[in-house]
């Protein structure tokens, strides 16, 4: 076998990517993982993207080495979650009523993405090629040959493509998927609250929109207003008090005083189904296999 031979090679190194190489690669499988863009070191700010993490989630990154990688400082477990409906229906989820210790862990993807990378290099169980570019990839049997941009060549039984929601490996397979817009964005933030959240998550349905406050570390929270295009666009024009101001009304006042800590970011919502996740020699994974509203708590 040579060097440059493998049973699988990953494509895209995004946070299912690279979790997919590593859980391979301790399989014992050789596995090269080749991202065209390396992530960037996180710095001291908080990240505006957030992932919910639940217990088996969690229990499949310690299984991968990285969930030991992470800094415990900058992961919330979330105990209760309150979430309210149009009129005055409500419903209270609790850890210790169901008897377990907490519902899920609220980090951040930058995070998360750095204690993935560390443990790649670590482990020495993965080929990482990055920063690369796949310029031709062609079927050969049982076999794919993928030529990279740099004049390399590598060979693979399994082409696993996390490559995102444009896959171009999905195209390449000639598998199609349907896009459906939902007309509306995910506006997120994060804010430093006057109250102390205790370890709950809220969210309130509105009529066609959805508010919710994800606790962070300390007395923040991060937040993820899906709402209509157009009125996602007013809510970014905002300056800093009014937006804090319009997201704590709309909130009420439920962790008193907020105070946004940087500018709000948006993404447009959209629905993505692949009609097949498998063909001869490849399985999709992650954005590239599908994409739901993010309500549905399966970005990851």
């Amino acid at each position: 076998m040579s060097d440059d031979r493998y049973q699988a090679v990953v494509v895209g190194a995004g946070l299912v990517g690279a979790a997919t190489a590593l859980a391979l690669g301790r399989k014992g499988l050789r596995v090269a993982l080749v991202e065209r863009t390396p992530p960037v070191q996180p710095d001291a700010n908080w990240d505006a993207r957030i992932y919910a993490i639940s217990p088996a989630s969690q229990r499949f990154l310690q299984a991968i080495g990285a969930w030991q990688a992470l800094d415990p400082s900058r992961v919330q477990p979330v105990y209760r979650m309150d979430v309210a409906g149009d009129t005055r229906g409500a419903l209270r989820l609790d850890a210790y009523a169901s008897g377990t210790s907490h519902l899920a862990h609220i980090l951040e993807s930058g995070r998360l993405q750095h204690a993935l990378w560390h443990t790649l290099a670590a482990s020495g169980s993965v080929d990482v090629i990055a920063p690369a570019t796949i310029h031709t990839l062609e079927r050969d049997g049982d076999d794919t040959r993928l030529a990279l941009a740099d004049g390399r060549t590598l060979t693979t039984q399994l082409v696993i493509g996390a490559d995102g929601a444009h896959s171009r490996i999905r195209d390449w397979a000639g598998l199609t998927a349907t896009t459906t817009p939902y007309d509306q964005h995910g506006v997120v933030a994060n804010f430093e609250c006057e109250r102390a959240h205790r370890g709950t998550a809220y969210q309130w349905f509105f009529a066609g929109e959805v508010l919710a406050w994800l606790p962070l570390p300390g007395t923040r929270v991060s937040m993820v207003w899906s709402m209509a295009s157009s009125r996602a666009a007013e809510l970014l024009a905002l300056d800093a008090d009014a937006l804090s101001q319009t997201v704590q009304t709309a909130g009420h006042d439920a962790l008193g005083r907020l105070r946004v800590l940087a500018a709000p970011k948006a993404f447009p919502l959209q629905l993505l189904r692949a009609h097949s996740t498998v063909a001869a020699g490849v399985v999709l994974v992650g954005d590239a296999a599908h994409g739901v509203h993010p309500l549905a708590g399966q970005g990851v």
